[in-house]
């Protein structure tokens, strides 16, 4: 049985409450304000993490062949350094192959008789599939990267059109350690 009621007081049953007593003030907030600040923390972390790695100066073009060499010796004096040959005194043992891109006939030979020109060894010259090309493109073998910038300097293109070789332009000629596509820029030059 209830007890009787008081006024003033809350009535009491047999069985427990099911209602939870009221937050004091302030307390409701502290949950979404803690949850507020951690995500806050993690998304300035991560715009931290972002600005690093963009500024870094890493992009993840750079190979092993492009890296000077490491020395594994521990001694106080470092080993004698190899000599290197500059690409312009390799340049006859290095095969170049050029392909036109374009509409315009015989511009892959005029393009490739400027680089025998300055001494590269002339491999394949033709047609390259289509689509045409408005920008020449100088690709490169995995090691041949200096060759082929130099190679890109005598027909007047720039250093953002010389890129690696992907199996699709490797399959135009497997003995070229350089392979030029015509672009109709090649026309004013």
């Amino acid at each position: 049985p209830a007890a009787p009621a008081v006024p003033g007081q809350a009535l009491r049953t047999t069985s427990p409450s099911a209602t939870v007593p009221p937050r004091g003030p302030g307390r409701s907030d502290r949950p979404r304000n803690t949850l507020g600040i951690v995500a806050a923390v993690l998304g300035v972390l991560t715009v931290v993490v972002v600005l690093f790695v963009v500024f870094s100066g890493g992009d993840g073009d750079e190979r092993a062949e492009d890296q000077p060499p490491v020395s594994t010796t521990t001694g106080t004096t470092p080993p004698p350094e190899e000599p290197r040959t500059s690409p312009r005194a390799a340049r006859g043992d290095v095969k170049v192959a050029v392909f036109n891109a374009t509409e315009v006939a015989g511009l892959a030979k005029t393009v490739a008789d400027k680089i025998v020109e300055s001494g590269w060894a002339r491999d394949e010259v033709s047609n390259a599939p289509p689509p045409s090309k408005s920008a020449t493109i100088v690709h490169y073998a995995e090691g041949a990267k200096a060759q082929a910038t130099d190679v890109a300097e005598v027909i007047g293109v720039g250093s953002d059109g010389v890129q690696p070789m992907d199996q699709n332009v490797r399959a135009l000629d497997d003995d070229a350690r350089v392979i030029v596509i015509v672009g109709a820029d090649q026309q004013q030059g």
